[in-house]
Order: structure tokens, then C-alpha cells, then sequence
């Protein structure tokens, strides 16, 4: 049984915020390198990763337990595979005694294998036995290639034909791409092979132990965080033979219940006391711990010589992380032993990969011993322990592994090494840290898209094993050849790997992988027909569903069966009488208002068709429980329709506030091939007027995302479809969805712009154009807002519909503006440090340039305050702006702020005392110690009044560096009483280090006594600070 064979509970998880990573395809070479994303520095690697921490301030469940209906037809299903295999095992027993010979005693001797224990294996298993064991010929990287197979005699045998087939994998544990048969690694691979060859043919304790172990145990032991590391040549034996050589007899080992075979069977072998907890319940741990603490030893009731916990850092079979923080919290409380399990969390986790502990920010000193594997993430084979040298030497002359096993091979060392090298970028490139954000970015966008499909996923988000469960035995086999039919290898996983109601498909997502990849049409049609499968009909339509796959196939190649699946995959919230009858098929044929094509299409109804008869009757059963009310829509043939009007309003009911509210859904899953050519509008908004503003929002993205497509693939008549009533989009998230795809220029981006705002499709209101001018200002788009400006010109001149409301809004973007809105744009710009935006504003706008000494040239003031230093010098050099403008502002906000290199420039720039030693005082105050370094390497005379600024607010940096041997003694005492009155205990300390004497706050005493913390500073003084000087405040 592999890594994934364990036991399985529902448990909580950790909440992540966000929506999944925009991730682009990108051609690989021959041999596997990361491609680089575009240029993006507020969204580098480590910024990316981090934004994949777990909150663990806000959990949700991370595994769903199943319905009772869908449990007891699980174990219905078992059942009923079970008694058949029975009833054909007592048939074939007097049938055919011949094939139940070896299963009988023979010449007094008993049999090896039992018929009750085979039964699973030859009843159950042999069924579905070939979706698994496939040979493969290549490495298994983003994709593997299998030998093709059939079995004449129903999966007992199997033939090959001879023939081969490539596979996306997503089944490998090939989290970094490390799997590669070219690249630095593999070179590095085969220079160790001809230099050391095969094996060391030894034992580590004999003759295998060489100085390529130290090296690579040393950088293993840096690249996790601990003081010393030992490794093995297996990973399994690396648990197994490790936990026996650290618990021995009076040792309590406590047990996460959902750990791996390996540590279970470790603690077995140890003649410890095992106990388990609930999987990630920290309650039942520290219950467990109690409990146990309080009985003691078994029998003989001693106190246990010692306790260990054991957890995993990324369960396998769950893709779920360990709750690392509130587990060390409780180790602090209780005295035990920490053991982590990082097969798959390392290099796979984290900002710089380190796993778990990178993850969960928790410093690696606080877990006693780390254990991992080399086969993941690293390409290798293998494991390792880490911990403090005590605890790996007594590794070293107790585990069996390290004394019997034989030594590691040179080239799986050589992979480990460089490999490793490259996560750390010991190699001088930022390879590891791009194939880290790869990966973190694939995993999270494959779970978010799964769970926005309808999936049930278990897992935290940013894992890289994604379970999606299947729950019935009858539909693993089934997905599965449906996966390797359309190019998919994925493992699927049952009894007893998992609980008998919970099997499941196991992805497992790689940094090799592209976008492309993980979106690609048919991935998309086939997680369409799973959801259909599961979603609705259950096991019955699945069958059914098989049946005619013949004819769905000719469907799909006129182009239909995607709006079917993916208008079916849409609708989740299903009244609790619907049924497949109240589903319509028909074809309809219409003329577009914009064309002479005709449009045909399915027509998928719930409830029927526009008949008002019944809208009464359906209101009230939308109060009963949220329903579907008047689901329509239309599909094109691409190859004669250019747009496509169709009637959409898909309304999701509140009972509680008696309104419609937005749906859970939108129609944002339509494949990319028709999305040129379809566009979804709201149609007859009359009867519906009550629900078009929550339709809007959920039809936004759909309809811009069509335009923007549409437009790359050629022009688009758009004054058709907004005649008949068109969408009024929201600014900033429709804009939000055009700019999402950074490598594309801002011209073909601007010019979709232009087309909505040319055709009303924006909300102009004040609010709705605020928002859109400051997402172009936020994000550096200077051609989005030279097309506001111009369409707010064009559509005025045209007498637009809306031409009263833009003509208002003209006051602020357009001609007749006062300097007060642009200004505020410049100033915006100049915040987010936009340079482009504010050379847009300053020297080249189309409807006039911005005067930058307007306003006591504030955009100056907020450059400096966010420590934009190429946008001040532009300010400054290019536009005349005075660095001493606003009583010398600038440099007070930059000292204020901590911006080292922008003070240093705005020095340069003035020579005005007065305005320095202000920046100095507020660098001081502020206790940025870099500033008050420059400010004093400037020549700033008055440093005693920012040292008593300083020790006053306690800021002990800025007092450090302000103090020199050049102080009188009294400017160092005043310091200390100021910081003595306010209660700065530190600094006190320092100072009366630094005078040699705390004389001066026994004489000022006076100056104590009105503070809050007086009895304290006087009774800490006493205590610690100065008791060896004999000297006492008193």
C-alpha cells in the first residue's frame, strides 16, 4: 500500500482568503524549465506564497461529511458486491473445485491464503484492477507515457499490445517538476554517476558513508532549519526504524489517527504505548494528553519517562495541513515531544519551501524532530531526520536503517543536493523561487475551480493534493477510464485506502504543469460530466449517461453538448421537486436583430417559458426554498453567428427579506471556443425589474470577457445588442476583468473599453466613474484614461442617452474640469507610484495638462510619504517642484516614514537647518534609526532635543544611535528622566549604562511621582537594572 493507505475522519481547516492566482500558459521547453511570469514586482514569488498562509484566526471545515443518503447507498453498494461475490464464490466452489484448490488444506498442511481474506481482492478489486498498476516508459513529468493493455479475461490477466499513450499527470508526487530526464539536475546526476557510479555496495556503518553524505546531510540540515540531519535510503523505513530508536518501553506516543502507515507501524514496533487522537481536534488532543498523564503507565501506574506526539505536516489522502501553532502552544504546556511527518509539505510549502513551519510561520527550534522525504519534491528517493545532534546521533547508533540498510546511492544523493541547491538558489538563479509561486499558484487555482464547479474537495487551499470525492464504488472505475480516455492520468482511491463512503479521485498538481494544462476545453467538458453525474442523477444517470455517450459524442461535434453541460453544471440550487422531466429540449430558431444569420440553438426551460400564468405559482415556492426561475439559454453555432441575444435571468430567492438576491452562480463557465460569440444580456427587464441589479452583477464578467475575446478575434457590431436594451456594467469590476490578463498590451485593452463606453454599457454615476478613473490611476493605465476622457467628449457631442449624466461628469474628467479632479488624480497616482500616469497628467493629457504647483503641490508630499523615490525626482527635476514646499513636508514625511534613500536625495536638495532638524525629530519619535543616521551624517547641530525626543517615546534604535562620547552629561540625564516619566524602562537602562549612575533620578524624584508608572520604573530599577552599581532610588 503506498503513502496514501490510512484511515479517514472528517476534520476542520484553515480558511484562506482570496480568489485563485490569474495563471498563464506558457510553452515549456524540451527539457523542463519554469517559464517566467510576466514582470510584476508588488506580486513576486514570496509576496504570492505569502498570500497563501493559512489564517488561522478564521477556519472553516475542510472535509464535508458525506449526506446519510449518499453513506447508506455506498454501503448498499458494497453490500450488494459483497453477497454476489459470496454467492458466485459458493457457485464456483462446487462448479469449479479446480480454482479453489490452493484456498484448502493439502496434505496436512494449512493453506497460505484464506477465501474470507481474498475475498475483497478477487471479488471486489479484480473488477476495477485496471485502473491501476499501468507501465509507464518515460520519466513522469507533466506528462507520462503508459503502455497500452486489454485483458481478455475480465482484468484476471492482461496483454500488451505493444502500442503507447501520453497522459497529462496529475497522479505523481512531482510537486516541483524535479522529475526530468534533462536540466541542471539530471547533468549534475550523470557527472556523479561517471565519477562515483551505481553504489557505495555497503552498509553506511561499514564502507558507504562518503563525503557527499556529510555535505548533503549538512545543507539538508541548513535548508530545514536544525542543527544536525541524518539520512536514509527509504522513506517508509525512515519512520519505521526511526520511532523505535527514540520511544522505547514507558514512553506514551499520541497519535494523529490519520497518520501514514509508515509512523503507525513505527509505533508498533516500538514497545511504547500507543494512543490516537481525532484527526487535527485539538480538544481530543489535549483530552488524550490528560487523560493518559493522569492514569500514567499501564498496570503499574508510574509517571510516562516520556511523551511524543506525532503529526503530519500535509496529510496525503486529505491534502489537509496540521494545526502546527496551537499543537507547539500546547507543547510549551504539557512538556512533550514534537515528531512532524513532512513528507509532502516539504519543498512543496511555504514561502521558500521549507514546509510546514515556513508555512505556518513557526521557527523549526520549537519541533523536536523533522522528518521528510526525497521522492516528492525533489525528484529523488529516500528520507531524512532533522533535529538537534543529540537527537540524530542517538538516530545514528539505534535506528535500524542507519545501521543495517544499505547506504544511499551517489546519484540519488547528487539529485538531492542539486536539487535542493536550486529551492535555496544556491545556484545563483531565482529558479526554485518560480517554480515555489508555480506551484502554489496551480494548486490554488485547480481547488478554487474545482469547488466553484460544485465539487466536493477535501483540503486546505494551496495544497497540492486535491482529493474530489466520488463516494460510490461504481463511479471510481467508471471516472477513471473516462479521465484516461480523454488523456488524463489521476489515482483513484477506495476501501480500505479510505473510509468505505469516501473514495475519491487524488490530483496531485505540479509546477511542470501550465495553464493550459489545468483549463484545457476537454479537462473542462470531462469535470462537466462528472458534475452532472454527481450532482444530480446519481449512480442510475451515471449508467444512463454511459449508454449514450455515442450520441452526446456526435453531439458535441456540432458544438452543443458544452452549452448542455455547462448550462446543466449551473444550476445547483434544485427545488426539492425537480426531477429530469421538468427539464425541455427544444430547438429554437430565431433572427438576430444585428445580422441576417440565423441563430440555432438549444433552449434549456425549468418550469416553463416566459408564461405568466404560472409566475404566480412559482412565487410561491421560490418562499418555500431558493429556486430557478425562467432559465434560458441560447447557443450558437459558431461557424454563422456573429452575437448571440439571449434571455437570461437566473434568480435566486431570499424568503427571509421576501426579494431576490444574487445568484450563487454565474455563467462565468462557458468554454472558451463560443465565448466569441456569445453574448448574454438581460432581455423584457420589465417583468423582472425587481431582479435586473442582481442579475448585472453575476452576467458582468461573462459579457466583457465575450467582448474582449470577440474583439482579439476581430471586429465586433455591438449597436445591435445594445438597442435592445444592453448591460450596464459596473466599473471597476468589469475593467478588473478586462485588465486581468497581464500579457496583453494596454491597446487592445483600452479599445474594448472604448466600444462599452461608446455603447452605454457602463453605470455612469459619480460612484461608478470614480471607481473606474482610480483603478486606471491605481494600476498605471494611462490608455484607460485617456479613453474615458475622449469617449466622455464623443459621447456628449453625440447626444448620447446618457449625455445629461456624462456632461456632469465632463465638469470633472473633461474640458470644463477645474484643477481640483485632476489634481486628486495626480495625487492618487503619485501614491500608488504610478510614474507613468503622472507623465501622462503633467505633459501630455488630451484635455490639458495639470499644473503640479497647484494645491502646495501635494502630489510632491504623498510621493514622499510612500517613499516613491523616481516619482519625486520627476517631480522635483523635471516639473519644478519645491522639495521645501508645505514648511518642508516632504522631507518630514520621508524621515517620518523610514524612507532611508529618499531622505538621503531630498538632502541633497536643501541645505535649510531648521528644515532638518524637523525631519530629524520626527525620525527620532518615529524611531527610524537608518534616518536618523543620514540626518545626523548631515550635519544637524540640535541632536539633544531629538534625544530627548527620542527616550520619551521610548524608542530605543533612534536613542542608540543618537547617543555619542561628544554629550555633556546633563542632556543624557534630562533624557532620562523624560524617559523614566513615561515609563521606557529600556531606555532608562541604556542611559544609566551610559552615565554610569542613576543620580539624577533619585534627585528628580519629584518628577516621578504624577506619573502611572512610577512604582514601577523604581521598583524595576531596583531590582535589575542597577542593583550591582549598590546605588538605589529608593
Amino acid at each position: 500500500m503506498g503513502r496514501g493507505a490510512k484511515n479517514y475522519e472528517a476534520v476542520p481547516r484553515y480558511a484562506l482568503p482570496g480568489n485563485a492566482a490569474n495563471i498563464h500558459a506558457h510553452a515549456l521547453p524540451p527539457y523542463f524549465y519554469i517559464p517566467r511570469p510576466p514582470p510584476a514586482p508588488a506580486d513576486d514569488a514570496s509576496s504570492c506564497i505569502n498570500k497563501y498562509r493559512p489564517d488561522t484566526n478564521n477556519r472553516h471545515h475542510a472535509i464535508v461529511k458525506a449526506p446519510l443518503w449518499v453513506v447508506l447507498t455506498t454501503y448498499l453498494a458494497y453490500a450488494i458486491l459483497t453477497l454476489v461475490g459470496r454467492m458466485r464464490d459458493w457457485a464456483d466452489y462446487y462448479l469449479h473445485p479446480e480454482k479453489f484448490a490452493k484456498y484448502l488444506p493439502k496434505d496436512g498442511y494449512a493453506p497460505l491464503m484464506d477465501m474470507e481474506e481474498t475475498l475483497y481482492h478477487r471479488r471486489l478489486y479484480i473488477r476495477i484492477r485496471d485502473c491501476f498498476n499501468h507501465l509507464i516508459t518515460n520519466v513522469p513529468g507533466r506528462f507520462l507515457t503508459v503502455y497500452d493493455r486489454k485483458s481478455p479475461d475480465y482484468n484476471h490477466t492482461f496483454q500488451y499490445t505493444g502500442t503507447t499513450t501520453e497522459y497529462l499527470n496529475v497522479s505523481s508526487y512531482n510537486y516541483l517538476g524535479f522529475a526530468q530526464a534533462q536540466g541542471p539536475c539530471a547533468d549534475a546526476v550523470e557527472n556523479m554517476l561517471s565519477k562515483c557510479g551505481l553504489s557505495y555496495s555497503s552498509a553506511r556503518m561499514e564502507a558507504g558513508f562518503s563525503s557527499l553524505h556529510r555535505e548533503t546531510e549538512k545543507l539538508v540540515a541548513r535548508f530545514v532549519g536544525k542543527e544536525d540531519a541524518v539520512i536514509f535510503s527509504m522513506g517508509f523505513a525512515t519512520n519505521s526504524t526511526t520511532i523505535p530508536a527514540l520511544a522505547s518501553k514507558g514512553t506514551l506516543i499520541v497519535s494523529d489517527e490519520l497518520n501514514h502507515a509508515s509512523l503507525r507501524y513505527g509505533c508498533r514496533v516500538s514497545s511504547a504505548t500507543l494512543v490516537t487522537f481525532k484527526h487535527n481536534d485539538m480538544k481530543n488532543l489535549e483530552s488524550t494528553l490528560r487523560k493518559n498523564i493522569s492514569k500514567g503507565q499501564p498496570r503499574t501506574g508510574k509517571p510516562w519517562t516520556k511523551i511524543l506526539v506525532i503529526v503530519e505536516g500535509l496529510y496525503s489522502m486529505e491534502g489537509t495541513y496540521c494545526k502546527l501553532p496551537e499543537i507547539v502552544a500546547m507543547k510549551d504546556k504539557y512538556k512533550f515531544y514534537l515528531y512532524v511527518d513532512e513528507a509532502h509539505s516539504i519543498g512543496a510549502l511555504g514561502p521558500n519551501g521549507r514546509g510546514i513551519c515556513d508555512l505556518m510561520n513557526v521557527s523549526p527550534a520549537k519541533v523536536d524532530v523533522l522528518m521528510g522525504t526525497f521522492t516528492k519534491s525533489f525528484g529523488a528517493a529516500g528520507g531524512y531526520i532533522c533535529g538537534d545532534k543529540k537527537i540524530i546521533d542517538q538516530v545514528r547508533l539505534h535506528s535500524h536503517s542507519a545501521i543495517y540498510a544499505e547506504s544511499v546511492s551517489p546519484i540519488v544523493l547528487q539529485q538531492i543536493y542539486s536539487s535542493m541547491s536550486i529551492i535555496m538558489g544556491d545556484d545563483g538563479t531565482d529558479e526554485g523561487s518560480h517554480r515555489l509561486h508555480r506551484l502554489a499558484s496551480n494548486s490554488r487555482y485547480v481547488m478554487l475551480r474545482l469547488r466553484e464547479l460544485g465539487f466536493t474537495v477535501y483540503g486546505d487551499l494551496g495544497s497540492p493534493v486535491i482529493p474530489l470525492l466520488l463516494y460510490h464504488p461504481a463511479k471510481m472505475p467508471a471516472v477513471s477510464r473516462e479521465l484516461m480516455a480523454r488523456g488524463i492520468a489521476a489515482v483513484i482511491v477506495g476501501y480500505p485506502a479510505t473510509p468505505v463512503s469516501e473514495g475519491r479521485i487524488r490530483l496531485c498538481v505540479s509546477a511542470a504543469h501550465t495553464h493550459a494544462d489545468l483549463t484545457s476545453v476537454e479537462f473542462r467538458h470531462l469535470l462537466s460530466f462528472i458534475l452532472l453525474i454527481l450532482e444530480r442523477h446519481g449512480t442510475l444517470f451515471l449508467i444512463l449517461l454511459f449508454i449514450t455517450y455515442p450520441v452526446l459524442h456526435m453531439i458535441v461535434k456540432v458544438g452543443w453538448s458544452s452549452i448542455l453541460l455547462i448550462s446543466a453544471s449551473n444550476t445547483f440550487n434544485v427545488p426539492p421537486n425537480f426531477s429530469i422531466r421538468n427539464y425541455r429540449y427544444r430547438q429554437q430558431t430565431s433572427q438576430n436583430d444585428s445580422s441576417s444569420s440565423n441563430i440555432k440553438g438549444i433552449s434549456i426551460g425549468h418550469f416553463g417559458y416566459n408564461n405568466h400564468g404560472k409566475v404566480a405559482k412559482i412565487k410561491k415556492q421560490l418562499h418555500r426554498r431558493m429556486s430557478l426561475l425562467n432559465l434560458r439559454i441560447y447557443a450558437c453555432i459558431p461557424s454563422n453567428a456573429q452575437a448571440l441575444v439571449g434571455n437570461t435571468s437566473a434568480i435566486a430567492y431570499d424568503a427571509t427579506r421576501n426579494e431576490p438576491k444574487a445568484p450563487s452562480l454565474s455563467l462565468l463557465n462557458l468554454p472558451l471556443e463560443i465565448l466569441p460569440h456569445i453574448l448574454i444580456r438581460i432581455a423584457n427587464p420589465s417583468n423582472f425589474s425587481m431582479t435586473c441589479k442582481y442579475i448585472h452583477r453575476a452576467l458582468d464578467d461573462c459579457y466583457v470577457k465575450a467582448l474582449f475575446v470577440k474583439e482579439r478575434c476581430g471586429g465586433l457590431n455591438l449597436e445591435g445588442v445594445t438597442k435592445r436594451g444592453g448591460l450596464i456594467c459596473s466599473s471597476r469590476r468589469t475593467v478588473g476583468c478586462i485588465y486581468d490578463d497581464d500579457d496583453d498590451d494596454n491597446g487592445r485593452r483600452a479599445h474594448v473599453v472604448e466600444l462599452l463606453l461608446r455603447w452605454g454599457c457602463f453605470n455612469h454615476t459619480k460612484a461608478g466613474w470614480d471607481t473606474l478613473m482610480r483603478f486606471f490611476v491605481r494600476k498605471g493605465f494611462v490608455n484607460g484614461i485617456r479613453t474615458v476622457i475622449n469617449e466622455c467628449h464623443l459621447a456628449a457631442s453625440r447626444n448620447h442617452a446618457r449625455s445629461t449624466v456624462i456632461e456632469n461628469k465632463l465638469i470633472a474628467f473633461g474640458t470644463n474640469c477645474t484643477h481640483t479632479s485632476k489634481l486628486d488624480l495626480l495625487d492618487r497616482a503619485a501614491l500608488q507610484n504610478q510614474l507613468g500616469v503622472v507623465k501622462y497628467l503633467v505633459e501630455d493629457c488630451d484635455d490639458g495638462v495639470v499644473d503640479v504647483h497647484a494645491n502646495d503641490e501635494r502630489a510632491l508630499y504623498f510621493a514622499s510619504r510612500a517613499g516613491h523615490l523616481e516619482v519625486v525626482r520627476y517631480l522635483i527635476e523635471k516639473c519644478g517642484c519645491d522639495p521645501l514646499a508645505r514648511r518642508g513636508k516632504p522631507l518630514r514625511s520621508a524621515s517620518r516614514w523610514n524612507h532611508g534613500d529618499l531622505v538621503s536625495y531630498l538632502c541633497t536638495k536643501t541645505q535649510d537647518p531648521t528644515y532638518i532638524f524637523e525631519a530629524l525629530k520626527e525620525a527620532a519619535m518615529s524611531g527610524c534609526s537608518n534616518c536618523v543616521s543620514i540626518l545626523v551624517n548631515e550635519g544637524c547641530a540640535q541632536v539633544d532635543t531629538a534625544l530627548k525626543h527620542a527616550a520619551q517615546r521610548g524608542q530605543l534604535g533612534a536613542v542608540t544611535t543618537l547617543c555619542n562620547d561628544n554629550y555633556q552629561q546633563q542632556v543624557l540625564e534630562d533624557a532620562m528622566v523624560s524617559a523614566a516619566s513615561h515609563g521606557h524602562l529600556d531606555v532608562v537602562r541604556f542611559l544609566s549604562e551610559k552615565i554610569g549612575s542613576i543620580r539624577c533620578l533619585r534627585e528628580n524624584l519629584h518628577l516621578l511621582n504624577d506619573s502611572a508608572h512610577y512604582w514601577g520604573i523604581v521598583e524595576l530599577l531596583n531590582t535589575f537594572t542597577l542593583r550591582n552599581s549598590g546605588e538605589s532610588v529608593g
